[in-house]
């Protein structure tokens, strides 16, 4: 009998979200496909470029990456890939146990017209300004 090959999983996200975290999604999603999956994290960039497109060259199978990198590859002439539309639960309390997407904007300077009342009028805002 033929063994199954592995399910490829890479991650441009470690350092940043620690290695224990797509550790932990590898191994729960292959055991729920009842396969065995293969972590590989890439620390030197925060995802492929076109030229290094793992997809394309079927080297993987799901990957995490910073969102730059996820508009590049889908503006090739023959997208390899596709968004999944999921987020981890967070245990902040500010996620209220809803998948969520927390990032954060880093300016040079910030602008007189720029106050913490007109930057949280965006639907599903907070913030926090440092001076």
């Amino acid at each position: 009998m033929a063994q199954q090959r592995p399910l490829r999983i890479i991650t441009y996200l470690a350092p940043s979200i620690p290695q224990r975290f797509y550790q932990a999604i590898a191994k729960h999603v292959g055991k729920r496909l009842g396969a065995r999956a293969k972590l590989v994290v890439e620390e030197r960039v925060s995802g492929p470029s076109l030229q290094d497109a793992p997809f394309e060259v079927y080297n993987a199978d799901v990957g995490f990456m910073c969102a730059p990198a996820l508009v590049l590859l889908r503006k090739s002439r023959q997208p390899s890939i596709e968004l999944l539309p999921l987020a981890p639960v967070s245990t902040d309390e500010r996620a209220a146990g809803k998948p969520l997407y927390f990032s954060d904007v880093v300016v040079h300077r910030v602008p007189a017209s720029l106050t913490s009342s007109n930057c949280e009028a965006a639907p599903g805002c907070t913030t926090t300004l440092v001076p």
